[in-house]
């Protein structure tokens, strides 16, 4: 499988806006900067999609240090 052909998108708390899009390296890693706040993490389905449909998204939370 080709990490790269599946661009995990973050998106805002209410699912509206597409805050930022990720690609991961060749063993599925990524690192991405985001200021503090509630988020939605999907997954492209299929590498072809310009839009995403993914079954389980991920809610997540990020704090400052």
């Amino acid at each position: 499988m080709n990490y790269a052909d599946y661009p995990l998108i973050i998106l805002s708390k209410d699912r509206k806006t597409e805050v930022r899009r990720v690609t991961p390296d060749d063993a599925g890693k990524y690192r991405v900067a985001l200021p503090s706040g509630e988020y939605i993490l999907r997954c492209a389905t299929t590498p072809a999609e310009g839009h995403v449909r993914a079954k389980e998204p991920q809610p997540f939370t990020v704090v400052s240090r």
